[in-house]
């Protein structure tokens, strides 16, 4: 289950809305943007109720770079097994929930990068 948040609310979104505010040398959006993702995949990996029997599924829940320019950034918030919907489904993650506060996080970010870079 690959969750890119892609919705018009979605991180990826608010990240294309900020492409005007990206600075090629300056990286606070698109590092923040990271940081945020990565500690979100990381609260996945840490709260999930699966057994972790293969290592596979905990391994693929990670923030990954989709594209990256001076001018656009795209990075996706993943469980990348497929059986990962499954996990979902029954209980075993609350990743969807976890995506929705990243979601959250990162327009709060967005917006506060972009009033700076705007001043």
């Amino acid at each position: 289950m690959k969750t890119t948040l892609q919705s018009e609310t979605s991180a990826r979104a608010l990240a294309k809305k900020a492409d005007l505010y990206l600075a090629p040398h300056d990286g606070q959006m698109v590092n923040g943007i990271m940081e945020i993702l990565q500690r979100y995949a990381a609260e996945e990996r840490n709260t999930h109720d699966y057994r972790n029997q293969t290592g596979h599924l905990q391994q693929s829940t990670r923030a990954v770079v989709v594209d990256e320019s001076d001018d656009h950034f795209e990075a996706h918030l993943e469980m990348g097994e497929e059986y990962a919907s499954y996990v979902e489904a029954r209980g075993y993650s609350n990743f969807r929930s976890i995506v929705s506060k990243a979601a959250t996080e990162i327009a709060a970010h967005v917006a506060n990068v972009s009033k700076r870079n705007l001043t």
